[in-house]
């Protein structure tokens, strides 16, 4: 799940991958906040529409994020390792 910010507002989208290994977009929202309600509806409104056997998530170590997968599915969260490797080179 990724986040952008434009002109004050937060769009956020996620993507899967299927049973063939393809990547696909499940979702794009916009929103006002990064906070926990926003992404808690948005993973919730996935889940409407059939999204089933999420395993993993993968994104920044945002806590509304955490808490939204947490609360919206039955998932192992774990942070991007390309934001790892941003901190890490970052610090240096």
């Amino acid at each position: 799940m990724l986040i952008a910010k434009l002109n004050r507002k937060v769009r956020a989208w996620a993507v899967g991958v299927n049973t063939d290994g393809r990547r696909e977009v499940l979702g794009i929202e916009i929103g006002t906040s990064e906070a926990e309600p926003i992404w808690t509806e948005f993973l919730r409104k996935l889940t409407r529409r059939d999204l089933r056997g999420v395993k993993l998530v993968v994104s920044d170590a945002h806590e509304g994020i955490k808490a939204a997968v947490s609360k919206a599915l039955s998932a192992t969260w774990q942070k991007c390792r390309i934001r790892i490797e941003e901190v890490n080179f970052s610090c240096k």
